[in-house]
């Protein structure tokens, strides 16, 4: 006879509750700088050629290493991060193909097997 009513519930578990969106924040514009022009002359592009691709088990995983040969007889052994003739850095080494990136400018260049 002394038992409290029970209390109103304080909420609808099967309603959701209104929230307020957000919007996401946009990102800055990026300024891009014009290049300067200038009269030197391009130097001209390599010729680079991937000859094969070689692939080492280690417990890090595979270690890829590419065969590229130059001008010549020249013949480089990478692996991904070394740098190509001062020129282009080693991106990526897949099983039949090479990403290189330009030192100076950034530019991607891919050498496939033939």
């Amino acid at each position: 006879a002394g038992a409290p009513a029970p209390a109103a519930p304080a909420r609808n578990p099967f309603v959701f509750a209104a929230r307020e969106l957000v919007p996401a924040p946009r990102p800055a514009p990026r300024r891009i700088e014009p290049v300067p022009a200038t009269d030197a002359p391009v130097p001209a592009e390599p010729q680079f050629v991937l000859v094969g691709v070689a692939e080492d088990q280690t417990p890090a995983g595979i270690v890829r290493t590419a065969m590229i040969s130059g001008d010549g007889d020249e013949l480089f052994m990478l692996t991904e991060g070394q740098v190509l003739a001062g020129r282009y850095r080693v991106t990526v080494v897949g099983s039949d193909v090479v990403q290189l990136e330009s030192l100076s400018s950034g530019a991607i260049r891919r050498l496939a097997l033939r």
